[in-house]
């Protein structure tokens, strides 16, 4: 088998931070800190593919990571069921034991907690 290798988002912006926009309405990184600006898509956006999986984001569009579906129930109740309430613990760091695509995004340093 071979080796993947993934650059963190943080050592991708310490490398590249010259070209990081000033304008905070521009850029999803901090220019205090250096660092990745908190997800806040789960509150904000959804993204619905052809066959109606529900994804958290746009970086997200295989249905295995899909939230629910929306040819099978409501948008309402995919907006509000235990996958993306277990997303958006991760992302406030609040324990839970439902793994969701957000836990992959925060553990692999894409994602920092706002």
């Amino acid at each position: 088998m071979g080796k993947e290798v993934f650059e963190t988002t943080q050592r991708a912006l310490e490398r590249d931070w010259a070209w990081i926009p000033d304008n905070p309405a521009y850029t999803v990184a901090s220019t205090k800190q250096k660092k990745r600006i908190g997800c806040m898509l789960p509150w904000t956006e959804t993204m619905i593919n052809w066959d109606g999986s529900v994804l958290p984001c746009c970086a997200v569009y295989s249905e295995k990571y899909a939230f629910g579906n929306i040819l099978e129930n409501s948008f309402e109740q995919i907006w509000n069921n235990e996958m993306y309430i277990a997303a958006r613990k991760e992302i406030l760091g609040i324990k839970n034991d439902r793994q969701t695509i957000c836990h992959i995004c925060k553990r692999s340093g894409y994602l920092h907690g706002g």
